[in-house]
């Protein structure tokens, strides 16, 4: 079982990323590493990199990279709450607010400063240690505060440094002569055994940490794979397609005063693709929020407002039928 993982920068994120999800998939491996976590800005990025690391037989660890108050951050989820908090800040930030680090997470700082600035502000935020920071991260040990060094796989070779260069300045709309880039040749990603034969992957005291925090995250895992929704108003026990069904019984005196010819089969249309999609608990979530706050004017948009399951229902008002 490996004690380090890599941090993988794709093309999501716009003037830095030079590779697709499925390129740093299949360079990780190549490298020596089976763990691979997501270092972009935001977590846009994260299903390509998912899926890709997941085919590629790699254990796939959620993190991204933030600014805060001018400095920069990333953080990795270790819980369910870590990650809604991380979602919180991104979505603040996204909106014009600064947002509040998550916690619950482990938190990385690019720079001495900002892991410092973290810790007076009450967090445990750990030091990146990287090629371009050497003489920070000794720093930073002999004070005894926790750093690590994952390698992050920024560019393999030249070329990849020259992409970088493209995109660089592509993002700032200048000419490549014009643009600064943001890393140069130290960064380029080595195999594991050579970085792990070098300060900062060399020392025990980083070693150690660095091992501690794939420990802590690789626990946790995002649920995926399926809806998560509400509980609607009603006993758990309760089958929740049969509850839809009975609540749409209900509702056709209410539209009717004679069932329209199509109704039944257009209610089964639709019912068999609720089922199917496992999208009871949601409407008949939204018609307990309708129904609870009084509401008369309300609609849909899309498909949705076309569905005869949301008519009977009260959800929306207009007759897919008649119309």
């Amino acid at each position: 079982v490996s004690v380090t993982f890599l941090l993988a920068i794709t093309d999501f994120s716009t003037g830095e990323g030079v590779y697709t999800a499925d390129m740093v998939a299949t360079l990780a491996p190549r490298l020596g590493y089976d763990s691979i976590a997501g270092w972009d800005r935001g977590l846009h990025g994260w299903p390509l990199l998912r899926a890709a690391a997941l085919e590629a037989g790699l254990l796939p660890i959620l993190g991204c990279r933030f600014t805060w108050r001018g400095m920069e951050f990333g953080a990795f989820p270790h819980s369910n709450q870590g990650y809604a908090e991380l979602c919180r800040l991104l979505t603040d930030q996204a909106h014009g607010r600064e947002g509040d680090p998550p916690r619950d997470c482990v938190l990385l700082a690019e720079a001495l400063d900002g892991q410092e600035y973290l810790t007076r502000e009450g967090f445990s935020p750990y030091l990146l240690a990287h090629n371009r920071n050497q003489m920070e991260a000794m720093k930073a040990t002999s004070r005894g505060l926790p750093t690590v060094a994952p390698q992050v796989l920024r560019f393999r070779r030249e070329a990849g440094l020259e992409l970088h260069r493209l995109k660089r300045a592509m993002a700032q709309r200048s000419t490549i002569t014009r643009t600064e880039p943001l890393w140069d040749p130290r960064d380029a990603a080595v195999d594991r055994a050579s970085w792990e034969a070098r300060y900062p992957g060399a020392e025990p005291a980083i070693t150690k940490a660095t091992a501690e925090i794939l420990e802590k995250v690789r626990g946790w895992r995002l649920h995926w794979g399926g809806w998560v929704m509400p509980r609607p108003i009603c006993p758990r026990d309760l089958d929740l397609d049969d509850e839809l069904q009975s609540r749409i019984r209900q509702g056709i005196p209410r539209r009717y005063a004679t069932a329209p010819p199509g109704l039944e089969s257009r209610i089964e249309l639709e019912m068999d693709l609720i089922r199917r999609k496992r999208f009871a608990g949601y409407f008949l979530a939204v018609h307990d929020i309708i129904r609870e706050a009084k509401a008369t004017r309300t609609c849909g948009r899309g498909s949705g407002a076309a569905s005869i399951v949301s008519y009977l229902l009260g959800i929306t008002n207009v007759d897919p039928i008649a119309t």
